[in-house]
């Protein structure tokens, strides 16, 4: 890409040409249909962060950009999950803390999540605790 990659909307670009070029390698080699793909982000949409003067260096918000993007008000993070053989979208709106996704993986590498099913019953017996976004959970989850 010679293009400079300064924009929001760029920086969506480049991800999105990102993933396909994932996903394209990954149905060239054969391991497509038995992948998981797990995408997120470390962070949510921080409109704040638009006003520290590093940001406006590295990257624009045009108006139009920041007028759509100034009207979300939740702290959520992208989480985009594709399961082994999955041929359906599955959409799961309850909220939960992006650190529940490190057990998730576990989970998943121990075979205990293997279908798209598995992954919504998993996320649905979430313990009460992790079920509230964004809130701060030491890292003494980790450590049970």
């Amino acid at each position: 890409m010679k293009k400079k990659i300064n924009s929001y909307i760029d920086q969506l670009m480049l991800v999105d040409k990102t993933i396909t070029d994932i996903k394209d390698t990954l149905i060239k080699d054969g391991s497509w249909d038995k992948t998981t793909l797990i995408l997120t982000s470390d962070h949510w949409y921080r409109q704040d962060g638009w006003e520290n003067r590093m940001f406006h260096e590295l990257i624009t918000i045009t108006d139009k950009e920041r007028a759509i993007l100034k009207n979300r008000k939740e702290t959520l993070v992208p989480l985009i999950i594709k399961m082994p053989y999955q041929k359906k979208s599955v959409s799961y709106d309850k909220a939960f803390n992006a650190v529940a996704i490190h057990d998730l993986v576990l989970d998943i590498y121990n075979d205990k999540v293997q279908s798209e099913k598995d992954l919504i019953t998993w996320l649905d017996n979430l313990d009460d605790s992790l079920r509230k976004p964004n809130q701060d959970i030491s890292c003494s989850h980790f450590l049970k």
